[in-house]
């Protein structure tokens, strides 16, 4: 019986990897428990509960993963469930040290002859798959990965051991998450796919020379397998070229490298945890624009608990800061899907809302203060720690929300608050759109300050969650049409929020406005409410295609808006699937549309802009926003002049020009 990869480690390691792990700084293969969250946001479609990393400073390393009973591409796996054994490795070459990384697997591919069934490899780029080509990787069907190689002769049926010699494997049938054979990969794309950007342009005459000598080899990529991660937004609306990506240590280097930019007369596209839903951070397909990609600026410079103030750097990512926060006794409440992976200047840029603006509003009313490098160079020193300071205009508002357009975020000090002492969650099912209205209002009336969330979620889209997220299950004894997520927390010692919850849902059920609930027991009972309605994006995903529509209406208008948009889209699209879900708390609701079972993805996507339209109109109607929360960015430029036409739009212009008259930040953002 050949060694398998358990789920701690390789068994027996190759001796040769040892030499490469001292090389990169490899901490070994450890669990992925802690980081699924994060992957799941975006950054790859890797799941299962036998994840594990072979990690590395820096990036260099790779991503092993596999699944107990079905490998991440849903394959049978063929090994029985609870055997601590894994059939499949995936290799996933990080974004940095590319060279690394080969030889790691190339190391592999030695050992994994014997060991594994299948050793596939996961690129960022159509140039590092022609790379791995040259180590006889070829390319491989996959529903969920673009560039996925397989290295031939590894993969064997389940259950059929060794392929013996002079026989080739024999081919096998990609089964989709759902369970459906087929024989090629089914064509579930969330957006159309983008546009053929351009070849690199050649940065002027010493510029780049000029940029190494400021920021060192870390601080400038240049190769194309190093840049590809940064062309991309992970919805994949947009693919664009750059001549290099910039990577800037502290404020002072990103001031330098601008100034070297501007004079040069070149493009800049800052980028954070490149999260962004419509395109917002990613450069266009003339390859022209550089990236600056902020996340070495990662400090967290200091946190005052009696201040009740945090000064964190753009690139700190928003779970760390929040857990910052908690380590001192603190609430940083900013909270959204993918806090595992966006950073402060990305949520500040954005001005960002999440699953808490109902208690604590977007990200613009958790800061204080605001440290920025403008267009040309020049550093704005903004981080005050006040809560009150009328003296002039308050510069810092341009840049929340700016999207990049106005200069670069660089810190921030941000408001924190007591940490909760006492939460308590519940999952109702309600009548309508109406009666989960009525339930807001009657935990708003009754105490105001204890509601932390209030989240509204479908039928359609719970029952989504549940088929196609592991381990998601519903608390109620019978399905609905309509739930809510009820997040109640305080710091009070003595808050009696568990009576407040039970007091509240007994007077909606006599009232018939809720139809069953279940309040959580425990944190584990909490989060597993909470997931319902986190994974929602993803679910959404793995069923096929679907168009978003990120938008908002007085709370009040809220019930009448999921209805008529439901009814319109229908009526576009007949078989289509609305999904309304999001914060009924605050009017924001994620008004997004599945394609009708069995469509074809790409006719269905081709009418992106007739669904936004039908779900606009309805908005536009009810006085509400064509964007809530996920700014404007690249996707939503040509409604800016229609929604904010006259002074409105043309005194952006005017800010615009008078800020970066060159038009050299993010250009093609916002703006038109």
């Amino acid at each position: 019986m050949p060694p398998c990869l358990h789920l701690a480690r390789l068994t027996p390691l190759p001796p040769a990897i040892e030499p490469l792990r001292a090389k990169a700084g490899l901490e070994g293969f450890r669990f992925m428990d802690r980081l699924v969250a994060e992957w799941r946001a975006g950054t790859n479609r890797f799941d299962g509960p036998g994840e594990v990393l072979l990690g590395a400073s820096d990036g260099a390393g790779l991503l092993a993963v596999g699944g107990l009973n079905r490998d991440p591409y849903g394959e049978p796996d063929g090994v029985a469930a609870g055997t601590g054994r894994l059939r499949h490795l995936y290799v996933r070459p990080a974004a940095r040290g590319r060279g690394v990384a080969s030889a790691l697997i190339r190391c592999l591919i030695g050992h994994a002859a014997d060991a594994f069934h299948t050793l596939r490899l996961r690129t960022e780029s159509e140039a590092a798959a022609r790379l791995y080509a040259a180590h006889g990787f070829v390319p491989a069907r996959s529903p969920t990965a673009t560039h996925v190689m397989r290295l031939p002769g590894t993969h064997r049926p389940p259950g059929a051991g060794h392929a013996e010699a002079g026989h080739a494997p024999k081919p096998f049938r990609v089964v989709d998450p759902a369970g459906r054979p087929h024989d090629s990969p089914p064509a579930m794309p969330d957006t159309l796919p983008p546009a053929e950007p351009r070849p690199a342009a050649s940065l002027p005459s010493g510029l780049l020379d000029a940029l190494l000598a400021l920021l060192g080899p870390r601080g400038v990529l240049t190769d194309p397998a190093d840049i590809a991660p940064h062309l991309s937004d992970w919805r994949n609306l947009y693919r664009g070229s750059s001549p290099c990506v910039l990577r800037p240590a502290n404020t002072g280097e990103l001031a330098a490298a601008v100034k070297l930019c501007a004079a040069a007369g070149v493009p800049m596209v800052p980028q954070g945890g490149n999260t962004s839903m419509v395109g917002g951070a990613t450069p266009d397909e003339s390859g022209r624009q550089v990236v600056v990609a902020l996340t070495r600026m990662n400090r967290i410079r200091d946190i005052d608990p009696v201040d009740l103030t945090m000064t964190a750097e753009a690139g700190v990512v928003l779970k760390t800061a929040q857990e910052a926060a908690a380590g001192a006794g603190c609430l940083f409440p900013l909270s959204l899907g993918a806090e595992g992976t966006a950073t402060i200047g990305g949520v500040l840029s954005t001005n960002a809302g999440g699953n808490t603006t109902v208690r604590y509003g977007n990200a613009r009313e958790l800061m204080l203060g605001i440290e920025a490098v403008l267009p040309d160079g020049q550093v704005l020193h903004g981080l005050r720690r006040l809560r009150k300071d009328n003296t002039g205009y308050a510069l810092r508002h341009l840049f929340v929300g700016g999207e990049g357009t106005l200069g670069f975020v660089t810190a921030a000090t941000l408001k924190l608050f007591p940490a909760p002492r006492e939460t308590e969650v519940a999952f109702c099912a309600v009548r309508d759109e109406d009666a989960a209205l009525a339930l807001f209002r009657r935990f708003r009336d009754r105490d105001d300050s204890a509601v932390r969330a209030f989240e509204y979620m479908s039928g359609t889209g719970i029952d989504l969650a549940l088929r196609h997220i592991e381990g998601a299950t519903l608390p109620l004894a019978e399905r609905a049409d309509h739930y809510v997520l009820v997040d109640l927390a305080t710091p009070r010692p003595d808050g009696g929020l568990r009576a407040l919850m039970e007091a509240v849902l007994e007077e909606a059920l006599e009232a018939g406005e809720v139809l069953d609930a279940a309040i959580g027991e425990s944190e584990a009972q909490r989060g597993a409410i909470w997931r319902l309605r986190e994974e929602h994006p993803e679910a959404q995903k793995r069923e096929g295609a679907s168009v978003k529509n990120d938008v908002s209406v007085p709370v009040s208008r809220v019930p009448e808006m999921i209805r008529r948009c439901s009814a319109a889209l229908v009526e576009l699209i007949p078989g289509s699937r609305p999904v309304p879900f999001g914060h009924m708390g605050d009017g924001n609701i994620h008004m997004n549309l599945e394609q009708p079972e069995g469509a074809d993805p790409a006719a269905f996507l081709a009418r992106s802009h007739d669904i936004m339209d039908t779900v606009n109109a309805v908005v536009r109607d009810l006085d509400g926003s064509f964007s809530a929360e996920h700014g404007v960015g690249r996707l939503k430029t040509d409604m800016v002049a229609d929604w904010r036409g006259g002074a409105e739009i043309d005194l952006m212009r005017r800010i615009k020009a008078a800020v970066d008259p060159q038009g050299l930040m993010n250009p093609g953002k916002v703006l038109d």
